[in-house]
């Protein structure tokens, strides 16, 4: 899949509030960093990035 796939995918998901394909699409050993989180792992992003 090309990266401009991924982002396409990833999303739609998002916009379509669907953790599950997101999870589908995030490599094991993801890692996030934002302004308010600094590398916090896959697990830790789910928690925070997608509660509902």
């Amino acid at each position: 899949m090309s990266n401009s796939e991924l982002v396409r995918r990833y999303f739609c998901a998002y916009e379509n509030k669907d953790p599950n394909s997101v999870e589908s699409l995030l490599p094991n050993d993801f890692v996030f960093t934002s302004p308010y989180d600094y590398r916090i792992d896959r697990e830790t992003y789910f928690k925070r990035c997608w509660p509902y």
